[in-house]
């Protein structure tokens, strides 16, 4: 009799004033009072005694009136604290602003260019950058749709946690701190749009903070994009966060990008997990003796793919790092230049490796008055910088570089960089 109440309401026919449903322990009771068991994985549901019969499907129990188990606990994990239910989309018009956007930031790769100058303006020492290729359970996930964020994705992950005002950041699409200040490269300007190259809904996991999806497609919902606790995602949700189970805990702010997979949008192409997996190889191969030359705070950039049986394994690892060998000495004065050697592999050494960021960097000028106290001191405009390159299948390489702010070589900077020069041709 439910489905045929349930099938005469779908036709159009008036609704009574109360309906009355079965429900698991035998009983009828009002549907108002009755729930529709679609989280069974919960044991809120398990153990509540107002689920309705199982011989009434799910749509059915929706029209006769009952409520959702799965809404329920969803509407537990939006609300916290002055957080109630919180919408997280970016707050301008998004879908054509970002499709313009694209268009801007044009090259797939800004992704990962990005990505590390949001880390480095963060002040994150260490860059994730990883290739899932996993399938991940979406039996638990909050709603009906989102199992297509549990397939394979790119994930780039930051040692340096978000705090709220990243996330507000992240939210004023084209309010960028760099217009105001040109020290900055990136945080979380105009060119994190460029995620949407590869993912129509790209996820936000800020560790004990906040859970984000942004969706300004509505390939989930009618919002562009909500913003969840994690506890409560994983006490009510597990699904959701399985995907994240795979990144180490160094990193507390992870990015993860599934991939558009079921065909074109007008954010871009389809992508297959291979395409996604080879752009990122390309980009590390071309790029990996530039990658951290300028780098402010971020010294390692680990690179890993994960396979779709779980197993990790390491692709490169590029580091900045003040371990010099012995024929390496410190810079010195015009005329007395330092022995340099051309792009060597070198075994492994028993001193480990110490990690620095750049003092270089730190100190570039960030004013025009800056740029002419610079001026006058030759020897804070040139550094020399070391980058060691590992490789699963070959012996670690080291390169040497040196660096000159040009703004700020004078005759004695000039003669530091030609005596270098002279030595032996670097890297």
């Amino acid at each position: 009799m439910a489905a045929e109440l349930a099938a005469a309401l779908e036709a159009g026919a008036a609704a009574p004033d109360e309906v009355f449903v079965p429900t698991t322990d035998g009983r009828l009771l009002p549907a108002a009072h009755v729930f529709i068991n679609d989280a069974p994985w919960h044991s809120r549901a398990a153990g509540a005694a107002t689920l309705l019969h199982e011989a009434v499907s799910p749509a059915d129990g929706k029209r006769l009136g009952c409520s959702s188990v799965r809404e329920e606990l969803a509407r537990l994990c939006e609300e916290e604290g002055e957080v109630e239910g919180e919408v997280f989309g970016q707050s301008e018009r998004l879908s054509t602003r970002i499709e313009n956007l694209l268009l801007k930031y044009n090259d797939e790769k800004d992704l990962f260019v990005e990505h590390l100058q949001n880390c480095n303006d963060a002040g994150a020492s260490k860059v994730l950058f990883m290739f899932d290729h996993g399938s991940y359970d979406a039996m638990s996930v909050i709603a009906p749709g989102h199992e297509a964020l549990q397939g394979p994705a790119l994930v780039l992950a930051s040692s340096r946690a978000l705090d709220d005002n990243d996330l507000l950041r992240i939210r004023q699409l084209g309010s960028s701190e760099k217009r105001k200040q040109f020290a900055q490269a990136g945080r979380f300007g105009l060119g994190l749009n460029s995620l949407y190259h590869l993912s129509d809904t790209p996820q936000i996991f800020a560790k004990n903070l906040a859970f984000v999806v942004l969706d300004p497609l509505h390939k989930l919902g009618g919002e562009d994009g909500m913003r969840y606790i994690p506890a409560r995602l994983q006490e009510n949700f597990p699904s959701m966060l399985a995907p994240f189970a795979a990144v180490p805990k160094e990193y507390p702010t992870v990015f993860r990008l599934p991939l558009r997979m079921s065909g074109p949008s007008s954010f871009g192409r389809k992508w297959s997990a291979k395409a996604a997996f080879d752009l990122l190889s390309r980009f590390i191969e071309l790029q990996k003796s530039e990658l951290l030359l300028f780098s402010k705070s971020v010294t390692q950039v680990v690179v890993d793919v994960r396979s779709s049986d779980g197993s990790v394994a390491r692709l490169r690892e590029i580091a900045r790092t003040d371990t010099v060998d012995d024929d390496d000495t410190p810079l010195q004065s015009p005329r007395k230049s330092p022995r340099v050697a051309k792009r060597t592999a070198v075994a492994a050494t028993s001193q480990a490796p110490v990690y620095v960021s750049s003092p270089f960097m730190q100190r570039l000028p960030t004013t025009f008055e800056e740029v002419r106290q610079l001026q006058g001191s030759p020897r804070d405009s040139i550094e020399r910088v070391t980058i060691v390159i590992e490789s699963p299948d070959a012996a670690p390489v080291k390169e040497r570089w040196l660096i000159a702010h040009s703004l700020a070589v004078d005759g004695d900077g000039l003669g530091l960089i030609r005596d270098f020069m002279e030595a032996s041709t670097p890297t």
